[in-house]
């Protein structure tokens, strides 16, 4: 043992690497660690952060050490150190992201990022499937553009029709739909949010011919209502009046576009989600959007990624209906600012991390999401940058149960991520994510087994 008065760095770091390679008794240290977290708090447990990074880069860089040490070994040290509230989760989240660091040489991470960038490019939509999609949106273009809107209840003037979601963010796979959104405003110069968006889908079901025969399916009874048609083989979700969705998908493709890697993280995340069923909002899991926006998220975090929406941008709000319904007078302004021409009009030193490969990242992304206690602290949206601390709940209410308290760019009352609210979801998340981190560390490991379809009795 040591005295903690006399505390040196070096001790602790030596105990740390016995315990790694197997011949010391993590327990005994553990007491002592306790003993000195007594004495000297914080500043002890830093300390011990940094002790920890140090055996870690040893580990790393010594060839005969790390033949000796397993990455298991490695991993439970720090799981370890914080099951028994050795550190804090930001000292975690440090431990782990030093892991992904030395990891695996880093020629061998550029090899297993080519082979994540090759395999996920094969699901991205094909040139064929994206003139296809082109060619079914005009299409329903000009059926809607035939149909006499003046005649609805309140007469109606047809403004714009135009498409949103995956399909045009940036973040699109094989087979996706499209969503599409009809601006409509009364003819007497109103409104528009005195249209009842429900009424009017009946409407263009009643007028259209061609449209009343590919309506796969009505749901009118939300918050967002909309007509499911299949034209040819393409999906549509055609709603009215949603004006932040294009918006919305035009920010995150200037994200997506902004640095290759967002692309590519986020299309792995996605992959990654739906092989092992856990990217679906009606099946009480999270929407693809929820987790495009916990990766955009991170990446700010990491210095990769620019806040787009930071900047004088009031010129550019707009009004904003609280929800959906026509007998609902509550509304809010939102400013749908963001900086279209970032990279011309900044320097692009102050982003970082340009070393970092998308095997990198996506370690770091699972390791950074798989810190529950810090993760359930903070609100994740990337209007401000990143991480910002989760806002306190109201006086005589609980604590949000939600794991990742995500915030839409534009939409004030909208939390994507809400639909994961059971315990049971959440905490297969937790575990799917530690399962990739895990997967994703492993030197002999293949980091396309990430895609793995999961057993239907394990969903």
């Amino acid at each position: 043992t040591w005295g903690f008065k006399e505390y040196e760095e070096k001790e602790v770091k030596q105990k740390l690497l016995s315990f790694l390679a197997g011949v010391a008794d993590f327990d005994g240290f553990l007491a002592e660690i306790r003993e000195g977290m007594n004495q000297m708090g914080i500043t002890y447990e830093r300390a011990v952060v940094q002790a920890a990074n140090e055996a870690i880069i040893e580990w790393g860089s010594g060839q005969e050490f790390r033949e000796r040490v397993t990455e298991e070994r490695l991993s439970s040290m720090i799981t370890f150190l914080t099951q028994k509230d050795v550190i804090g989760p930001d000292g975690h989240s440090l431990l782990r992201n030093q892991l992904v660091e030395v990891c695996l040489p880093l020629e061998e991470k550029k090899r297993r990022s080519k082979l994540l960038i090759e395999e996920l490019r094969t699901r991205e939509p094909t040139l064929d499937r994206r003139e296809k999609l082109n060619s079914v949106f005009k299409k329903l273009q000009e059926t809607l553009s035939e149909i006499d809107f003046s005649r609805f209840d309140l007469p109606l003037e047809l403004e714009d029709i135009q498409p949103f979601g995956s399909a045009y963010n940036g973040f699109a796979l094989q087979g996706g739909d499209i969503d599409v959104t009809i601006l409509l405003r009364p003819k007497d110069g109103g409104s528009r949010y005195q249209v009842d968006e429900s009424e009017v889908l009946r409407f263009i079901k009643k007028q259209s011919y061609y449209l009343r025969q590919r309506v796969q399916e009505e749901i009118l009874s939300v918050r967002i209502p909309i007509l499911k048609l299949k034209i040819e083989d393409v999906e549509i979700d055609l709603g009215i009046n949603n004006v932040l969705g294009p918006i919305n998908s035009e920010l995150l493709l200037s994200y997506s576009q902004f640095d290759e890697r967002c692309k590519y993280l986020g299309l792995l995340v996605k992959c990654w989600a739906k092989a092992k069923q856990i990217g679906s909002g009606p099946n009480g899991y999270m929407p693809s959007y929820a987790y495009n926006l916990l990766v955009i998220a991170f990446l700010q975090r990491e210095g990769i990624l620019p806040n787009l929406q930071q900047g004088n941008g009031a010129a550019n709000s707009i009004l904003v209906k609280e929800n959906n319904r026509a007998d609902d007078e509550r509304f809010y302004e939102t400013n749908v600012y963001f900086d279209r021409k970032w990279k011309e009009n900044n320097n692009q030193s102050i982003l970082r991390g340009e070393e970092l490969t998308l095997l990198d990242l996506a370690m770091k992304f699972f390791a950074t999401y798989i810190e529950e206690k810090y993760i359930r602290s903070v609100k994740v949206s990337i209007k401000d940058g990143g991480f910002v601390p989760r806002p306190p709940p109201e006086e005589g209410k609980e604590p949000s149960p939600l794991l990742f308290y995500t915030t839409d760019p534009f939409e004030k009352y909208h939390i994507p991520s809400h639909t994961l609210r059971g315990p049971g979801p959440q905490r297969r998340v937790l575990d799917e994510m530690k399962k990739a981190y895990e997967l994703l560390l492993q030197s002999k490991g293949n980091p396309l087994d990430l895609f793995a379809k999961v057993s239907a009795n394990k969903a």
